[in-house]
C-alpha cells in the first residue's frame, strides 16, 4: 500500500512579522495551510483503497524550529516522520505552490524550508507552471502545448493574473487580456516523481477559493481518481476548474452545487472543467 504524507506549510504567526518585510518570526505548527484539502484528498485515497496514512512532512523556513531548545533550532527546519519516507509516497500540497514567493512581495507570501526534498518536489511543480506567485500563474511550456492540442479555445488558462487586494478571483487572463469578473480558477495536479513517488496537488489562489474548490472536490471525487490515473502513461495530468459564484455565498457556508456549464465559460454556479494529461 502507498504511504499519503501531507507535504505542509504552517501558518506563521502574524502577531510577530517583521513590520518592514513581512517575514514571520514564528510559525504556529498547529495552523498548517490546507487541511482541509489534505482530508479531503486522502479521505478519497483511502475510499478508493491502496493507500494508508504516512504522516506530516512540516516545512519551516531554513532556522525556525518551534518548541525546540535554540541549541537545536539552529538546524532543524522540517519535521519528517521517524521511519522516514517511503519510496512509493504520495505526497499532497494542498496549497499554493512556492515556486517564486519572495520577500519584495510582501503580500501573503509562503516562506520555503529550503530542504532537499521541498527542492526536488517544486522543481517538479515546473513542469505544470513555469511561474507561481499570489498574483500570477502561468502554465509550462509542457502544459500549453497540452493546452492548444486538446481545447484550443481555452489559451486563457496559459496565463492568469488574481485579485490581491480582497479575494483571488481572477482579474484576468493575461495570454487573451480577457476580462474575467468574478470567475475562480483553481488546479489539481499530479506529477510522477521518478522512480515511484507521486506529488498529488490541489489548490485555490486564496482561502475562500480553496474552500469552495474544497467543496467542489469532495462532491466529485473522480477527478482526484482521474488524476492518479493520468499517470498510468504520463508524467503529469492537470485539471483546472473555472467557476463561477456570487460573492454572496463568501460568508454564509457554501454548498457545492455547482453544475457543468455546456459551453465554454461558466455561467453564475457552473464550472468548466479543463483535463490535461502529457509527458514532459
Amino acid at each position: 500500500m502507498r504511504r499519503v504524507y501531507h507535504f505542509s506549510y504552517p501558518e506563521p504567526n502574524r502577531s510577530n512579522r517583521n513590520r518592514r518585510t513581512s517575514v514571520a518570526r514564528y510559525f504556529d505548527i498547529h495552523r498548517v495551510r490546507g487541511s482541509n484539502l489534505f482530508a479531503t484528498i486522502k479521505s478519497i485515497l483511502f475510499s478508493a483503497g491502496g493507500y494508508q496514512h504516512g504522516g506530516v512532512i512540516l516545512n519551516l523556513p531554513s532556522g525556525w524550529s518551534p518548541g525546540l531548545p535554540k541549541k537545536q533550532s539552529s538546524n532543524r527546519h522540517s519535521f519528517v516522520p521517524l521511519k522516514g519516507v517511503a519510496k512509493d509516497a504520495v505526497f499532497v500540497l494542498g496549497n499554493r505552490p512556492p515556486l517564486d514567493d519572495t520577500e519584495s512581495k510582501r503580500n501573503r507570501f509562503i516562506q520555503r524550508s529550503g530542504t532537499g526534498l521541498e527542492s526536488r518536489l517544486l522543481s517538479a511543480v515546473r513542469n505544470v507552471f513555469t511561474s507561481v506567485d499570489r498574483e500570477n500563474a502561468t502554465l509550462s511550456d509542457a502544459a500549453k502545448i497540452a493546452l492548444a492540442r486538446k481545447y484550443p479555445g481555452r489559451r486563457r488558462y496559459e496565463d492568469v493574473v488574481f485579485g490581491i487586494k480582497n479575494d483571488a478571483r481572477v482579474s484576468n487572463f493575461g495570454a487573451t487580456e480577457d476580462s474575467a469578473a468574478d470567475v475562480i480558477v483553481a488546479y489539481l495536479y499530479a506529477i510522477r516523481i521518478p522512480p515511484d513517488r507521486i506529488l498529488l496537488a490541489a489548490y485555490g489562489h486564496g482561502g475562500f477559493e480553496s474552500f469552495v474548490f474544497n467543496e467542489l472536490l469532495a462532491s466529485r471525487p473522480q477527478m482526484l481518481l482521474t488524476a492518479l490515473e493520468g499517470l498510468s502513461n504520463n508524467d503529469v495530468s492537470l485539471t483546472i476548474a473555472e467557476f463561477n459564484v456570487s460573492r454572496e455565498y463568501s460568508y454564509p457556508l457554501f454548498s457545492a452545487d455547482l453544475t457543468e456549464a455546456q459551453g465554454e465559460r461558466p455561467g453564475e454556479n457552473e464550472v468548466v472543467f479543463t483535463h490535461l494529461d502529457y509527458r514532459v
